[in-house]
This record gives C-alpha cells, structure tokens and sequence, in this order.
C-alpha cells in the first residue's frame, strides 16, 4: 500500500512490485486479490493495479468503529448471559442429583392445582421414562392430539381435573371414572396406566405405545358420552377465550356433613370411616361412595351397630387418628423454645449484640441464674441452625418492601478478612407517598456476593442474578450508584445500560471529592504524618486515652473530648481531626513529654516529638481548619442521608469556584497547590465522560421550587433527562404557574409536591420519587464497616451464606 500510494497516479506495475518486495509473484497475485477484495485497490489488468479513494475508504472508519462497539457490547452481555445460564444449569443439576432430594421428587395432585398458570384450566399430566417422546400437532377442526411415545417403559397419563359449566352435567372429579365400549369403569388415580388412557385412544394410539415395556391391552376406539364431552371442553379451553369455571376444593370437614357423622369423622386432615377405622380419599366422591357400597364396610358398619347395642348409650365410641396427634403435644415445648430463640435473635440485632458473647461464661451464669429456662438459650454456634428461618423471613421483608415501588441500586466491592473480593448491593425503596420526614429511605442490603474474580462481566452477572431473585421489574431500576472505578463503569456501558433502560448511572460524587480532598493530604504530608500517630498513640490504648483526657482536665479545657479518630470511608473525618489538634495544638508538647517520662519512650512518642518541634507544623494546622470549611460542608451535603439531590449539582459547582479562588488569593503555597489541585480533579469529573449523570443532574434542579427561576424551565430539555412520561405534558406550565403565584411555603420539596399534588398529579408522582433518589454509596460503605466489625479472623469457620445472611441482618436492624 505504501507503494501504491507513491506510484504515479496510483498504478502500479506488479513485475516491479515482485522486485522490489523480493518475493515470488504468485504471492503477490495472492496479496492483490485480498487487497482488491476489501476495495483498497482495482485491477487495470493482469499486472496493473490502481489504488482506490483512500478518502471514502477512511470515511466508513467511525462506522466501523460504531460496529465493533457494539458488537463488544453485546459479547458482554452475551457473556454475562452465559455466565447466568450457566449457573442456573449448575444449580438444576445439583438439585438433581442430590440424594437427599430423591425422596421429595414427585409432585401430588394439589400441587398442581397450586398452580395460578393452571388456574380454570384443563390439566393433563403425564408420567413417562426418559427420553420419551411427546408430540402435540397442529389442532384439528374437531380435537386436540398428543402423541407420546416411549422404549423403555410404560407411560402413565393423568387427567386431573375437568370440569363442565353445565351443572347438569357431572364432573369427572365426581365420576371419577372414564367408561369404554367394553363397559369397564376403572379410578383415574388407581390404574393410569391401563383404564385411564381408553379415553386418551383418539389421542394416544396403540402403535405409539406399542414398544412399551409393559405389554399394554388392545383398545377399542372410544365414542361414549363421556368422552365427547372431555373432546368438547377441549375444543372449548383452547379454541375460545371462555374458560370453564375451578370449582373450591373440598375438604374433610364438609364430606362428613355430606354423608354424615355417624359415617365419618375427621381431625381437620384426614377423612376417617368411623366404622372401618381407615383413612379415606376425601377429594373424589366416588371414592367414597365405592367404600360406602363395599361389602367390607358394610359388614364393619353392621359390627359396629352391635358393638354399641351391646355397650349401651353412654359407651364412647373410639375413632381414628392420625400418627402426629399423639406427638403434637410433646412438640409444644420444642416450639416454644424456638420461639424463644428466634426472639432471642432479633434481640440481639436491635441491640447489635454479636452473638459469640453469648459463649462468654459470665453471659451463661447470668441466663441460667436469673432467668428462668435461661440455659435452654443456645450458644453461637446452636445459633446458626436457627438462621435459616431468620433469613428468609428478612427475604420475605424485602420482597414485600420492594413489590410496586420504584427501586435505586447501590453497589460496590471490597475485601474480607481473608482478602476474597466481597460485592454488596443494596436497594433503595423510593414510594410515591414518602414518610413527611426529610431522611431519604435507608437502603437495604439485599445480596453479598464473593466474587471469584471482580471484572465488569461477574458485576452485571452479581447485578441482573440479584434482579431476578427479588422479581425487580428492570423498568423500575431508576438509578446505579458506584464508584468510578473502570469495571463499574464498564459493567454499565458493555452491558446494564442496554437492560435498564429507564435507569442513570450516577459516580458517588462524596467518593469522588473525597478522592480529590486527598490532594490536601499529599501536599500536608507532615500534618497527614501527625493525625496518623496521633491516632496510632490513642486509638489502640485505652490506658493512654484516660490519661490524655484526665490530663486535658488538668489544663483546664471545658469538657474535654477525644480527637475524632480518621477513617478513610468516612470521608470527613480526616478534617475534622486536623481542626481538632489545630484547637488543641499547645497542650500535645507537654502531654508527650508526660507519657515519655512516665510510661516510657516509644517510636510513636519520639516521632511526635520530633514533628512538634517544626515550626510550619502548627502553622499548616491552622490553615488547614481555618480554611476546610467549605470542602467539609460541601461533603457532608454529598454524603447525608437528606433528600439533597436537587442540590448536588450546585454543591459540586460551588465548590470549584470556591477552590479556585482560594488558590489564587493565598499567601500558603502548600494550601495553593492543594486547591487548584483539588479543583482540577473535580472539573475532570464534572463531565459526561467522568459523571454519566450530570445531565441529569443539572435538570433535576427544576423540580426544585426554590431553584425553578435561576434554572433552565424549556420542557423539552428537561423531559428527556428526567425520562419524564408524556403524561407530564400538560402539567409542566401548571406548575411553572404555582411557582409563579407564589405556591412555596414549605423547605423541602417534596413537602410542596405532596401539596400541589391535585393540581399536577402525574408530575408529583414522578417529582416526589426523583427527590428521594441518593447520589451518594455511603449506605454500601457502613455495610463494608459492619462486615469488619462482626466477621473478624476469628470467625472463619462460619460459611459464605452464614456470613452474607447475617450481615444482612445486621445492617437492615439498626438499633
């Protein structure tokens, strides 16, 4: 191509190509017609080439790109796909092929009748070998066919329930039976496989059955009554939109009304024939007519007639029961202590109690000592058989929480203990008839998942798995809260983006100014060393912290406080120590020299020395709490828990011109540097690239009443960043006009939507759910804190589902 592209006119000869390449020319004849293939070039003839229009080759490049874009796109989500159905395989087959579950694989005629999807319907069940083969063809004019065919073994097939609406026609579940030309009448439920399918003989032929490994009995073709009305209600059920009426299910209680108590009794379960002692199926009447007419009953009743006659009237007559009822009371006390303990439990949640205290001997004595059946209470470790319940009583909350509502979606990963990668997601329930408070809705933690590997592919699997368990509707996900980090951002764009279409991926912004607030840390590094050994001598040491607050009274400081301790997730905490020591500054000299006389010289109190003794060190605090003023307050706007998200953008704005202008107006060159560069860092971030949100941002402001006149009012720019239904349409101008006459008399904005409500009630709704919304990961970080705090080293025998379900209950029981 280079030689093309410096050949006269683009023509070029191949015999001097072959030449100047030095290679054969049939390899040059192979590279010609790959080039000629993909249009880069054009035969003149056989040894003559001409370059074709670069230029319109190199126009179709964004196209291309956009192409391959989307086709990464897509094999990402086709990866996290694959990843979900494989899953799903995973676990199907180790339900499967647990042996435990071998003795529960069957289903029972309730159950299936359980069914909503079956509700008024036709149902055919059919019990068959593997690798059977069912077939159902296209319907005919005048029936439904299936075909079923099976080599290695007999095939049952059930009709479970018909039903007609003419009431003068009897159901099958009363007859009970399906009558032949041979005029046999066989249960359903007794002999499937070899009455029940004469009725099946238009649909189930004996040639598709005939390799069966039972030798099946030749049927005749079956044209009673009773089958053209099945053939009727078949045509009825799935040629019409009309379905056949579900008749209440009958129970033991009302079949002894029917045929009498002195027939039969029940203990609310079971039906039980008085005089033959046995149970009885209570749901098909013809059941019980047969055993009624039986020769057995019959003499059984008369024995029972002489019995009495021969005990007289005040003899009491003994009846069945079932096996459990005489092991129902020696289960009260088992429930009664499960009670206990489950309450116990939840106990312990409200009032953050761990629950490995309660293996400490002094918690035992105290239970067996003063509380009666105190040492029935179980240890940790008897806990965790109890947990199940617990967990899916807390599933069953949420599930209720999050049913109708509108949902925010927060997530991040982290660490444990044994530095597996551990990702938290929580929801927050946004209602369109929030509490009046101004607390927005404390997210719930939802799902812990250990992630193998963390990578954009297992957070959108973690992410749409969690969807599908709690039933979230993916048009009600309105906003994904993260960091920045590039497999959060990546997980969006390759893959969430394209499911959650009504949903904005908002980057924690308290993250990302606590990230450029780091900047002041880098440029103060002696105060950075400072408040870290301050926090190494105090933090560690509850001798030393007596010792430093008694001393703080000796100097006569009014009530005397511990300096904050500096967390890096609480992103505030590092300011407001440094303004503590700044306050506090004058009285560490003589406190140090106090504790290295009298409990000895350490690292940490020479270090404090030495740093006490630099002249700019007390400066540099100074400056720092005189001037971190603004920055704290914008974080602590950033991560609250008030409806603050009409204010974010203006927080952030502020911000910046804040930093800009203090870094060029102080004296402090370590202070100049720290807010220019803390400035420079947030403009990066104040983009569409850094902060896919801030359109939205931006436009939320409008439903702030207070902000309405200082911001863009054009419905049209605002509608599709809010995602606003066009339902709104005609609402928007009413409630410019409320703000204009004067319609703002309450602070919070959602206390003026809730009142105007009557006026724009499509807009309120949609207002009053986005003013909920949190900017903000803080919820995810308090749950990281708390995994630290109740899962340690020492509590590595507990499984992953142990670990994930209790911090689940930790964290949505605060005290």
């Amino acid at each position: 191509m280079d030689l093309v592209k410096t050949a006269p006119d683009g023509i070029l000869d191949l015999n001097e190509v072959a030449t100047t390449l030095g290679v054969r020319k049939r390899r040059v004849y192979d590279i010609t017609n790959v080039l000629d293939g993909i249009h880069l070039i054009r035969k003149r003839s056989k040894n003559l080439i001409q370059g074709s229009d670069l230029d319109h080759v190199a126009g179709k490049a964004p196209e291309q790109q956009k192409l391959r874009d989307e086709l990464s796109d897509l094999s990402a989500m086709e990866e996290a796909l694959d990843e979900l159905i494989k899953d799903c395989a995973h676990q199907l087959f180790e339900l499967t092929d647990d042996k435990e579950n071998a003795k529960l694989a069957y289903v029972t005629y309730q159950d299936i009748h359980s069914v909503q999807a079956f509700q008024e319907q036709i149902v055919i069940a059919i019990k068959a070998p593997e690798e059977t083969k069912l077939e159902v063809p296209a319907p005919k004019e005048n029936c439904i066919e299936v075909r079923i065919k099976s080599t290695k073994g007999p095939i049952d097939v059930y009709l479970c329930e018909v039903e007609q609406e003419n009431p003068g026609v009897k159901t099958f579940e009363d007859m009970g039976t399906l009558t032949s030309e041979t005029k046999s009448a066989v249960p359903l439920d007794e002999e499937p496989r070899e009455k029940a399918s004469s009725a099946w003989e238009a649909a189930v032929t004996d040639s598709q059955l005939e390799q069966g490994a039972v030798e099946q009995t030749p049927r005749e073709a079956v044209n009673s009554p009773t089958l053209e009305v099945f053939k009727k209600s078949l045509r009825t059920s799935h040629s019409s939109l009309e379905k056949m009426p579900r008749r209440a299910r009958v129970t033991p209680k009302e079949r002894v009304a029917q045929f009498g108590k002195d027939k039969f009794h029940t203990d609310g379960s079971v039906l039980f024939c008085t005089a033959c002692s046995k149970a009885v199926d209570h749901i098909r009447k013809q059941t019980i007519v047969e055993h009624i007419e039986s020769a057995k009953h019959k003499q059984n009743e008369k024995r029972q007639r002489e019995d009495a006659e021969t005990a007289g009237p005040s003899a009491a007559l003994k009846k069945q029961g079932t096996v459990t009822m005489p092991f129902q009371s020696s289960t009260v006390a088992k429930d009664c202590c499960d009670t206990v303990t489950l309450d116990f439990f939840r106990m312990c949640l409200k009032a953050d109690f761990p629950l490995h205290k309660m293996d400490l001997p002094v918690v035992r004595d105290f239970l067996s000592k003063h509380i009666k059946g105190g040492s029935a209470i179980p240890k940790s470790d008897q806990f965790y058989s109890h947990l199940p319940a617990l967990f899916e009583e807390e599933k069953q909350r949420l599930l209720n929480d999050f049913e109708g509502n509108f949902i925010a979606v927060i997530a991040d990963e982290t660490a444990d203990f044994q530095n597996r990668p551990v990702f938290n997601i929580l929801f927050q329930v946004l209602k369109v008839r929030p509490p009046k408070h101004a607390d927005i809705p404390a997210p719930q933690l939802v799902k812990t998942v250990c992630l193998g590997k963390v990578n954009h592919a297992t957070i959108s699997q973690a992410l749409i798995s969690c969807m599908v368990e709690f039933s979230i509707p993916l048009e009600r996900i309105l906003t994904f809260v993260t960091d920045s980090t590039s497999y959060m951002v990546k997980a969006w764009n390759d893959v969430l983006r394209n499911l959650w279409l009504n949903c904005v991926h908002i980057c924690c912004y308290a993250h990302i100014v606590a990230l450029a607030g780091n900047t002041w840390r880098d440029a103060f590094k002696q105060v950075d060393h400072f408040v870290a050994l301050m926090k190494s001598l105090l933090v560690n040491a509850p001798a030393c912290r007596a010792r430093f607050l008694r001393y703080l009274n000796e100097q006569s400081v009014d009530s005397p406080t511990l300096p904050p301790k500096p967390v890096v997730t609480r992103w505030n905490t590092w300011f407001n120590c440094v303004k503590y020591h700044a306050q506090h500054y004058q009285l560490y000299h003589g406190f140090v020299e106090y504790e290295r006389t009298e409990q000895g010289d350490t690292t940490v109190l020479r270090e404090l020395a030495s740093l006490l003794a630099v002249e700019d060190l007390h400066a540099d605090l100074k400056y720092i709490a005189e001037n971190c003023g603004r920055l704290v307050t914008a974080l602590n706007i950033l991560e609250s828990q008030k409806r603050q998200i009409h204010k974010v953008y203006n927080t952030v704005l502020d911000l910046i011109s804040w930093l800009e202008h203090l870094a060029s107006s102080t004296d402090n060159a370590k202070g100049s540097m720290a807010a220019q560069s803390t400035a420079d860092k947030l403009r990066q971030y104040n983009v569409k690239s850094k902060q896919p949100a801030i359109d939205f941002l931006r436009a939320v402001r409008a439903l702030d009443p207070k902000q309405i006149g200082a911001v863009y009012t054009d419905y049209e720019t605002v509608k599709p960043e809010l995602k606003l239904s066009s339902e709104c349409n005609m609402e928007w101008p009413v409630y410019l006009g409320l703000v204009k006459d004067g319609f703002i008399d309450v602070e919070d904005p959602i206390q003026f939507w809730m009142a105007v409500e009557d006026h724009v009630p499509k807009l309120a709704k949609y207002a009053v759910v986005l003013l909920q919304l949190t900017v903000n990961s803080v919820g995810v970080e308090k749950s990281f804190s708390k995994l630290g705090i109740l899962f340690s080293a020492q509590h590595q025998s507990l499984t992953e589902e142990n670990v994930a379900g209790m911090l689940q209950l930790y964290f949505n029981n605060p005290d």
